[in-house]
């Protein structure tokens, strides 16, 4: 500050003050500079104004954005101007009152003015005093520039650490969506092989399961399982009964298709037009799928529900073919032609074949039991044809087979093992299938009147029944019937009794009181008074070994004609 800039409003001058020592000098600085607030910089010059030379700091102003803003430093009266630096002289002089020296300091530092300090005294100061006055307003800029250089550095490092926090996050977010990209793509990839393997339901349910490291089951839509796949240690996925399936349908159609919870597991629909087909279900138990999981199980349902609408068209046209095909083959008026209608369904007619007839018990639709033997031929890569005949499933089958791995099969679509296969003898061509055929309902119908009706029957192995095929009236088996049972057979049919029932019982059980009398549910005296009854009747002695042979034969022919 020049001393024009402080020149004196009056002549008269105080005696020489006291000039403060470099130390003093260096002590305010030092905490002027380890301030950080513009107020408390201006609040310690202005108090070292006031302590080390006879002056009084009036007013002080810092430049907030250009415009100046007072602070409040407890000046004895209000700043002069009303606080306004507009009012103030740049620097200078300033004439407040007749008989009172004052002026503003403007805090010139390196960037330009930093604020305003306005003083004022009894008499205009000496020399040293406004020399003082210059260094103390220069130190004050200076540690306004250092502080608001803190706060900019203060401020950058603030920026720099949210920028670097915003460049992590966007990172983490980029590599959350590259990695579920990835993931997304596989599970396309995976789906797009499945929706061209051979076992469109199998593959999918294996992809699945691949993705997204859950159980999967796919099923159709009654309910049968198509396929599924899981953990070795893990269960098969349950299907959805048919209670859950209506509620399950209501709950998806609200949501627009999309997939539903139901109970432990995810459920979609393979519903590609307006009519459910199946159903893909994705076990969920600790609910950890989220919107990837989801995604994937909704686009398995839409490859499931693909295949099963073809599915479906093909059986539209094809069933009606190998129906009327397989009808044509087991009663032998079809045999012109058939290896070319064989061929169009793709089916090798040539070679031997066998027939076998599939019945299930408590299953209300043969069609039902029909799809189950189709499915199951599939997976056992059986060379078949499969249709409906006579109210059974019939399989025309050529090359190996193991009806007992194909009861097994049939079984697990069914869900239910209380069913009975009969298994014809082998034919050269077709015109031996209606044979075969023949020989397959005898030994299913043996199967279904023997002790245990659920299982696998040979023709090959009747041994003694395979002479009932000679069951018409007036035949052999007819006569010797008549001859060995007919009085009984009388009997009951007028008496309404059940006396060959019980001599059947009772040879089956090698002549044992107790297990016939269980067997049928009679006691021990009531049975001996039907055996004695059927001794008076036929005139034979059970204790006879003859006589025992030929009415256990009787009684087993007996059985498998009448159906007892």
């Amino acid at each position: 500050m020049t001393e024009s800039a402080l020149a004196p409003t009056q002549a008269a001058a105080p005696p020489e003050p006291h000039v403060p020592t470099p130390h003093a000098v260096f002590v305010l600085s030092t905490m002027m500079f380890a301030a950080r607030d513009p107020e408390e910089i201006l609040r310690l010059c202005a108090s070292a104004v006031r302590a080390l030379v006879p002056l009084q700091a009036e007013a002080a102003f810092t430049l907030d954005g250009g415009d100046p803003r007072a602070v409040d430093i407890g000046a004895r009266t209000a700043p002069p101007g009303s606080g306004r630096v507009p009012d103030l002289p740049a620097a200078g002089a300033l004439d407040l009152d007749r008989g009172t020296w004052a002026a503003c300091l403007p805090l010139m530092g390196l960037a330009g003015c930093q604020g305003y300090l306005v003083v004022t005294a009894p008499t205009a100061p000496p020399q040293p005093v406004r020399f003082l006055l210059d260094v103390l307003a220069r130190y004050a800029a200076a540690a306004l520039e250092n502080a608001a250089a803190q706060r900019a550095a203060a401020e950058c490092a603030t920026a720099m650490s949210r920028l670097r926090q915003e460049q992590e996050t966007v990172h983490a977010g980029l590599e959350r969506s590259v990695r579920d990209l990835e993931r997304t793509t596989r599970m396309y990839a995976l789906l797009s092989r499945a929706a061209q393997a051979p076992d469109v339901p199998s593959a999918v349910a294996a992809a699945l399961h691949g993705v997204t490291g859950l159980p999967v089951g796919v099923e159709d839509g009654v309910g049968h399982r198509l396929a599924w796949a899981a953990p070795t240690d893990a269960p098969p996925v349950p299907c959805l009964p048919d209670s859950a399936r209506e509620e399950v349908g209501r709950a998806v159609q609200a949501v627009a298709g999309r997939p539903v919870r139901w109970g432990r597991c995810l459920v979609a629909l393979a519903r590609p037009g307006t009519r459910t087909l199946g159903a893909v279900v994705l076990a969920d138990p600790d609910r950890a799928a989220g919107d990837f999981e989801l995604c994937a199980l909704e686009q398995a349902a839409v490859v499931v529900g693909t295949e099963l609408a073809h599915r479906r068209s093909l059986l539209e046209v094809e069933l009606p073919m190998r129906r009327h095909l397989v009808d044509d083959l087991v009663t032998g008026t079809g045999e012109g032609g058939a290896a070319e209608r064989a061929t169009v369904l793709g089916h090798d007619l040539r070679g031997a074949h066998r027939a076998v007839v599939v019945r299930w018990e408590g299953v209300p639709d043969e069609e039902l039991v029909v799809a189950a033997a189709e499915r199951a031929a599939a997976r056992l890569a059986l060379n078949a044809l499969v249709a409906r005949h006579a109210g059974a499933a019939v399989l025309l089958v050529g090359g190996p087979l193991d009806p007992r791995q194909l009861h097994r099969e049939v079984a697990a679509e069914l869900g239910s093992g209380a069913g009975a296969v009969g298994v014809g003898g082998s034919a050269g061509g077709p015109a031996g299938l209606p044979r075969s055929y023949r020989e397959a309902t005898r030994a299913l119908d043996v199967r279904l009147r023997s002790r245990s009706p659920h299982g696998v029957t040979w023709y090959e192995d009747l041994g003694l029944y395979r002479v009932l095929r000679d069951s018409e009236p007036g035949g052999e088996v007819d006569t010797f019937l008549r001859q060995w049972l007919g009085r009984l057979i009388d009997y009951d049919a007028v008496r309404h009794t059940t006396l060959v029932r019980t001599l059947a019982e009772f040879l089956d059980r090698g002549g044992s009181y107790d297990d016939t009398a269980a067997a049928l549910c009679i006691h021990r005296s009531t049975l001996r008074y039907r055996l004695r009854r059927i001794r008076e009747l036929t005139g034979l002695q059970l204790t006879d070994v003859e006589n025992r042979l030929s009415l256990h034969v009787a009684t087993r022919a007996w059985r498998v004609l009448e159906g007892s």
